[in-house]
């Protein structure tokens, strides 16, 4: 599955996507795509999607520059300049202190999808400046790891944002998938950062532009979260619990304000909406949904429950405070056997009677719709 991000056309960016190609048409566009500008050296593709090959799949980012922009760069007008790189799976993400040594090598030994080492809020303040160093020391010293890589970098209203993002991208930028930006209330906070990474990659050498993970923490970034979406080099919504809780004037509900405890204070899900805008908007913009983590690592069937709510939204992942937790968030987020099963057999029947709008399959009627919901399932699975 092959999603086009966004283009700037005559300073204009929209959306859009195009679904479903096939392994050829991706060859075809990516041998295009290398020839014409030669920005890339072959050994950077592997055979199949024509992406780097520690990923088995994944979803691919451009965007487009046109007339004085495209010729500021170097490039002839109306040619891809850049494009980001971001698993399509992201069940699990790990965060991980960015100062703890210790935890960054069992994070690399774990089943999670995405490790996130962190400079924010698990780091004190007096530790800053030494996360920064463990965490390119971690990085540069990486040989093996096939899942993703974030940086969790300080908030743009602090003293730390700008030298995190400078310091480690020039250092280990290429190990990097995306940063996760916190705290961000519109999309200005997006626009600083992605112009910071601009000069940062241009200097670095980067053959891979990063990513931006924007984290929704405030009332104020819900309200501007589809400017947010659509801003540059954004490929995730996700959603801070914690923060936000604070920013309305929400009740403690627990020790960490990590979603335990909600069926005490509240007769409902009382997240429902923030988190329906979350995922909707999301996926308005062709980006994924990720949920904030459950703060109880000892709770595992809590865990289970938030996460499958979290599913049931239409959210495609969930933090992680403690490697136990990895195997059930992973599980939750992927397809059981019995679900493939069932869209298998949707496929089948709408196969078997090209014709007809609605089929009947184990004694119910499906239509298109539902053959769409089967597709996206069955696109899913690796």
């Amino acid at each position: 599955m092959l999603f086009f991000h966004s283009f700037k056309y005559s300073g204009v960016q929209m959306p859009k996507i195009i679904d479903r190609y096939s392994r050829s048409k991706i060859k075809i566009l990516l041998a295009i795509f290398v020839a014409q500008f030669n920005a890339f050296s072959a050994d950077k593709f592997n055979g199949s999607f024509g992406i780097k090959r520690r990923y088995k799949r994944s979803i691919l980012f451009y965007e487009f520059f046109h007339g004085k922009e495209c010729r500021k760069n170097g490039f002839p007008p109306n040619v891809f300049t850049k494009f980001y790189l971001m698993i399509s799976r992201q069940r699990s993400t790990l965060s991980v202190p960015g100062h703890l040594e210790k935890m960054h090598k069992k994070a690399f030994q774990s089943t999670v999808d995405v490790v996130m080492l962190d400079l924010e809020d698990s780091v004190s303040l007096e530790s800053k400046r030494s996360a920064r160093e463990q965490i390119i020391s971690t990085l540069k010293n990486l040989e093996s790891w096939k899942g993703g890589i974030s940086v969790r970098v300080n908030s743009v209203d602090t003293i730390y944002c700008f030298r995190d993002v400078i310091e480690i991208v020039q250092a280990a930028g290429a190990k990097i998938d995306s940063l996760v930006l916190p705290k961000v209330d519109n999309a200005g906070d997006v626009h600083f950062l992605s112009r910071l990474l601009d000069g940062v990659e241009l200097e670095a050498d980067l053959q891979t532009p990063i990513a931006i993970d924007a984290s929704i923490e405030s009332a104020i970034g819900v309200e501007n979260i589809a400017e947010i979406a659509a801003a540059p080099r954004v490929r995730s919504l996700i959603f801070g619990i914690a923060d936000y809780s604070a920013s309305i004037g929400a009740k403690l509900s627990s020790i960490s304000g990590h979603g335990e405890n909600e069926q005490d204070i509240y007769p409902g899900h009382r997240w429902n909406f923030v988190m329906s805008k979350i995922a909707q908007t999301a996926k308005a913009h062709n980006l994924l949904a990720i949920d904030s983590p459950y703060g109880n690592f000892q709770d595992p069937q809590g865990l289970e429950k938030s996460a499958k709510i979290s599913c049931a939204l239409g959210f495609d992942g969930k933090w992680a405070i403690h490697p136990s937790q990895i195997d059930t968030i992973n599980q939750v987020f992927s397809p059981t056997q019995e679900e493939i099963d069932r869209a298998n057999r949707i496929l089948a029947a709408a196969k078997a009677n090209p014709g007809r709008g609605a089929v009947a399959v184990d004694g119910r009627m499906i239509d298109r719709a539902t053959v769409r919901l089967a597709q996206k399932l069955v696109d899913s699975i690796f």
